[in-house]
């Protein structure tokens, strides 16, 4: 009962936007669709809805527990946010090709009506949390200036307006620099793919207290509908004239179609989905969710169109609501994740407490950001820029061109200096050095990967065996629980995939050794034990990266004495035998005992240390 109670807020969503809908008369169509009032209430509900989804998300543990019909919220955010997406892409286009000189002026106008918002709440969210809550907090004055620009996001809902603003940025350039309009249109559209593109290549942040760009499929899974609404402006005459025509059998078809293929992406989304980044089946598995989730978005957004035509929405209360929707959707996560996260109460009334609180927020601050956004919009539009934008224009790609060839030219150069200087320790190292070989994103940082540190294991003149000094990721031997072989667990696969292969460049790849069909690999329990003889050698500390992926960490060990010195040991995988399938796998414990069959192949949270064997009798 308490379940379904949360109903209250879907149903509450609905009488705001219908009260005082108009239906369109038998045969004809809304005068008023798709004008800027439409375009605004359907942002309100996408913004609603959001909020919706984001405290279903807390409350069902992302999907794992049913909380009633409530749950579908869990699933659907990504429909609602491709509203946002589409209205952009229509809303830019069309105003182009309906406004003179639409573009003048274009940035100074725009910018500033999603920035200032953007910075206001990011100022007071520094201050609340320095005064109040203490999370995320720091003293170093440079990165309390990245968190209030949004280089470092505080609230990874925020995602949306770096996103938005890039598009729009993307969108100036193009149609201010090149007349023909439709090959503007094309080359916009290939840059969005290209976002897209990126974003799913950069694969997840798993440091929640670093909300990294373009990582997470939340920034490109419904990126497609601002393309859908480039289009549906470019073509907006024949589209509405054909789904005028063929209305009766557009609203059942795409009625019956949403239904369908949102239940058709939920399956998708469970059974494959975006969160397979330790398979080697991660990318295959990303994309079959990415295009079903696509084509889930342009149908859902197609049906509300369709209402739309003939259904006016308009009221005081959703005109005042899609005034302050933009900061309610900046406001109401700090609600979500931080104010009321761990208050202990119902869940309706927490869901009541965050749409309350977030909209009065929003009330308090939209007309101060109002108000900023306007003395910067005039500020900036009283510069003229024209005189020097063509010159400005000109110096920007000669020094881009420039740059992108001294990047490529230092990058081939430094590769090949240390590839040398590895190679040349390697060749005189011995047995317990220290060297580095590779490099890896160990700390999380936006900023690349850090050079990698071995351990040397052997070295008999010809070749190195090497074995990572920490645990530098975290994952399950097998994702299923069954009896598997080393050769034929997810781990193995994994280890010799682009995500450890990548590790190394084209020089440093082709020095190491195959053995097995391996590239990289794991010790085996023997050959830990003849590695390291005592347990306090085989104890481990784990990266940054490896913590953040999940990876289990026994800060007061006991071979510690408890000193809460902060040694983040963790236990840390072995292979088994070849050929033998197991249920369990041989494992280092965190106080450096080997255990032989402690742990189930599909425990998450052990450390991977891969170990590579280096062919170091040629330079």
């Amino acid at each position: 009962m308490t379940d379904l109670l949360l109903l209250v807020f879907p149903l509450s969503i609905f009488v705001l936007v219908f009260y005082g809908a108009k239906i369109a008369p038998k045969g004809e169509f809304s005068s008023e669709y798709l004008n800027w009032d439409q375009m605004m209430a359907l942002r309100t509900v996408a913004c609603l809805s959001i909020i919706l989804h984001h405290l279903t998300q807390r409350i069902t543990e992302y999907g794992r527990i049913g909380k009633g019909p409530i749950t579908i919220y869990n699933y659907i955010g990504f429909l609602c946010t491709a509203v946002f997406f589409f209205s952009s892409g229509y809303g830019l286009l069309y105003s182009f090709l309906n406004k003179h000189n639409y573009l003048d002026g274009f940035l100074r106008k725009r910018l500033p009506s999603v920035l200032v918002p953007f910075f206001l709440v990011n100022v007071i969210t520094v201050l609340v949390n320095h005064l109040v809550y203490k999370r995320g907090t720091s003293d170093d004055a440079l990165y309390v200036i990245k968190q209030v620009v949004g280089i470092e996001l505080l609230d990874g809902n925020a995602w949306f307006i770096v996103e938005i603003m890039v598009l729009y940025v993307l969108f100036a350039v193009f149609f201010s620099l090149i007349k023909n309009k439709d090959v503007s249109l094309v080359l916009l559209i290939l840059a969005t793919f290209g976002i897209m593109a990126f974003a799913f290549f950069r694969g997840h942040d798993y440091d929640d207290f670093k909300e990294t760009y373009f990582m997470g499929e939340w920034w490109y899974n419904s990126t497609f509908t601002f393309v859908f609404g480039l289009l549906y402006a470019r073509f907006k005459n024949g589209i509405e004239a054909f789904l005028k025509k063929h209305y009766k059998g557009m609203i059942i078809s795409f009625g019956i179609l949403s239904v369908f293929v949102t239940f058709a992406g939920i399956v998708v989304a469970n059974v494959f989905g975006y969160y397979h980044d330790m398979l080697p089946t991660y990318r295959s598995d990303a994309f079959i969710t990415l295009v079903v989730q696509s084509v889930n978005c342009v149908v859902v957004v197609v049906f509300q169109l369709l209402l739309n035509m003939k259904i006016a929405v308009k009221n005081k209360a959703l005109e005042y609501m899609g005034s302050i929707q933009m900061m309610v959707f900046l406001v109401h996560g700090y609600f979500v994740r931080t104010v009321f996260d761990h208050s202990r109460m119902g869940h309706f009334v927490w869901y009541l407490l965050v749409f309350v609180c977030a909209i009065i927020v929003a009330a308090i601050l939209s007309p101060i950001s109002s108000f900023i956004a306007s003395w910067v919009k005039r500020l900036l539009l009283s510069i003229d820029v024209k005189r020097k934008a063509a010159k400005a224009v000109t110096y920007i790609v000669c020094a881009l061109l420039l740059f992108a060839v001294i990047f490529f030219a230092a990058r081939s150069i430094a590769i090949s200096r240390y590839y040398d200087e590895e190679m040349k320790v390697l060749s005189t190292c011995s047995e317990g050095d220290e060297v580095y070989f590779g490099r890896f994103d160990t700390d999380g940082s936006r900023l690349g990967k850090e050079r990698l540190q071995w351990i040397v294991l052997q070295n008999d003149g010809k070749r190195v065996c090497l074995l990572t000094k920490e645990g530098i990721a975290s994952g399950y031997l097998n994702q299923k629980y069954e009896e598997v072989s080393w050769e034929g667990s997810d781990l193995r696969k994994r280890l010799n995939s682009e995500e450890f292969t990548g590790i190394f460049n084209e020089k440093e790849l082709s020095k190491i050794i195959e053995r097995k069909g391996d590239k990289l690999s794991l010790l085996s329990a023997a050959e830990a034990e003849k590695y390291f003889p005592q347990d306090v050698d085989r104890q481990i500390s784990v990266t940054d990266i490896a913590l953040a992926e999940g990876c289990n960490i026994n800060e007061l060990s006991k071979a510690n004495n408890w000193d809460m010195k902060g040694y983040r040991s963790s236990w840390w995988w072995l292979k088994g035998e070849f050929g033998k399938k197991e249920i369990t796998s041989p494992i280092v414990t965190e106080d450096g005992e080997i255990s032989l069959s402690e742990r189930y192949v599909n425990k998450p949270g052990g450390a991977i240390r891969p170990v590579i064997w280096v062919d170091i009798s040629q330079p």
